[in-house]
């Protein structure tokens, strides 16, 4: 903390960070390879391993948890196929799901596709916000709260009209709150300064 023995590890985004195990899951796009690069920074040793994720064409990043990352990925961004991949800090990995939505086989006529909007991992569940966005301002057109076990199992689905959910415990309970916008129709001068509410 007083500016000494700064080690320079180049140009990254930070994706997460793991306090325990004194890591920071880090990002870039390789200019060279044309990929999106996810590495681990390992604080301790001072090194930074790369994440075998270069079996993948196009990844987006979402969440990590107890050792895992995990990852929405595409064959290509027009297949309007999601698949829900865990890789762990080892390099194992793990396909959970695979999703996509009826919308996605007439996105050529609306130009409207569904996809995964937000990702959470809690303990031993997996919480995922699939929808899509339209319109001139790309407003949320509604969509589901999926979740299920990270082995697969026990899957739930429930219809939702925001893309943000979130999560708190009860006891043994996980308990999911949805935020809840005013209609842009009903707005009000006074309306406006409480936009959201559970």
């Amino acid at each position: 903390m007083q500016g000494q023995n700064r080690s320079d590890y180049g140009k990254w985004e930070i994706c997460a960070l793991d306090m325990e195990r004194n890591i920071f899951i880090l990002n870039r796009w390789s200019w060279e390879e044309k990929i999106d690069m996810y590495c681990v920074l390992d604080c301790a040793k001072d090194e930074i391993i790369t994440l075998p994720t270069d079996s993948y064409k196009l990844l987006d990043f979402w969440a990590y948890h107890d050792g895992w990352c995990y990852f929405d990925i595409h064959e290509d961004w027009s297949s309007g196929i999601c698949r829900v991949v865990g890789i762990s800090l080892e390099g194992d990995q793990k396909e959970i799901m695979t999703m996509t939505s009826s919308h996605n086989k007439i996105k050529e006529k609306y130009n409207y596709t569904e996809s995964i909007c937000r990702m959470e991992v809690v303990e031993d569940r997996i919480y995922i916000i699939f929808g899509g966005y339209f319109g001139s301002d790309s407003y949320f057109q509604g969509g589901s709260l999926i979740t299920m076990k990270l082995d697969g199992s026990d899957y739930r689905a429930i219809e939702c009209k925001e893309d943000a959910f979130v999560i708190c415990k009860d006891g043994d309970r996980i308990l999911v709150y949805f935020p809840y916008y005013w209609p842009q129709e009903d707005w009000s001068k006074e309306k406006k300064r409480y936009l959201m509410g559970v």
